[in-house]
């Protein structure tokens, strides 16, 4: 995750983490989003000047927590995949 203006941003690989799923499935949900299943539709990509994809990480958790009734906050998503990125790297 990344802050920008006191905005956090997820990359695709961590939204892909969180909801279990492919980069790639993530790309065919942006690039289709009819044919997507309604929580993707609303997990829309900001796409930045350098043409990489990011999303709002309050975004991420507001349908991460409704699709499974979860409550989870930002900070909690940020230390989540702290863990994860360490755990990868040991």
């Amino acid at each position: 995750m990344r802050s920008v203006l006191g905005e956090e941003f997820c990359t695709p690989e961590e939204v892909s983490y969180l909801f279990n799923v492919t980069t790639r499935t993530l790309n065919r949900w942006a690039a289709d989003p009819d044919n997507s299943p309604l929580q993707a539709r609303e997990l829309a990509p900001i796409t930045q000047l350098n043409g990489r994809r990011e999303y709002s990480a309050e975004k991420v958790v507001e349908i991460y927590n409704r699709t499974y009734g979860k409550n989870l906050t930002v900070k909690d998503l940020r230390e989540a995949l702290e863990l994860e990125l360490a755990a990868q790297d040991a």
